[in-house]
């Protein structure tokens, strides 16, 4: 094989590689904005626990997703929709955990709400399926004690969430 025939292996490689993140960021997006619809309307813990990724369940069933409710329902008040589309530019592939390819992805929305808008971040990874890792609301508020505890917690503290990814620094503030 000449220079020629590495030249386009090297095109042929390059271009699959993009089709697979292509079709990657529709599939996350798309699994995104399903999750969003379904959970943020009355913040739905139930259907947040059952679109989980399976290391995650746990956390998104306990006490901290009862006072993440409870503060949306108190600075946002009632859903309305989403603003535009989920975006999922962030996302990378992981072999290195045993399991076999692990796709990571950062999903980026504009939530409409009935006192303000939010902006949500939500990291998703796909092993036989999409799976939430962390849902973060960010919106303009003045934090109180109270409120400034939840927000640093969320849904799930950073070390677990970075344990999908090294990358994944999830911020502790909104």
């Amino acid at each position: 094989m000449g220079l020629g025939g590495l030249f386009l292996f090297l095109i042929v490689f390059f271009a699959g590689m993009m089709l697979v993140l292509a079709k990657t960021t529709r599939g996350a997006a798309e699994y995104a904005e399903t999750s969003l619809l379904e959970i943020l309307p009355g913040y739905d813990i139930e259907e947040l626990v059952r679109r989980a990724a399976p290391d995650a369940k746990s956390a998104f069933g306990g006490q901290e997703s009862v006072k993440m409710k409870a503060y949306v329902a108190k600075h946002l008040g009632e859903f309305r929709g989403l603003i535009g589309e989920v975006s999922c530019p962030n996302r990378s592939f992981n072999s290195s955990t045993g399991e076999g390819m692990v796709r990571r992805a950062e999903c980026y929305a504009t939530a409409e709400y009935e006192k303000q808008n939010a902006e949500i971040t939500m990291v998703i990874v796909k092993r036989e399926e999409w799976g939430i890792v962390s849902i973060r609301f960010n919106i303009d508020h003045e934090f109180d004690d109270e409120d400034a505890i939840i927000v640093t917690r969320l849904l799930l503290p950073a070390r677990q969430a970075s344990q999908f990814h090294p990358a994944s620094a999830v911020s502790q503030t909104s």
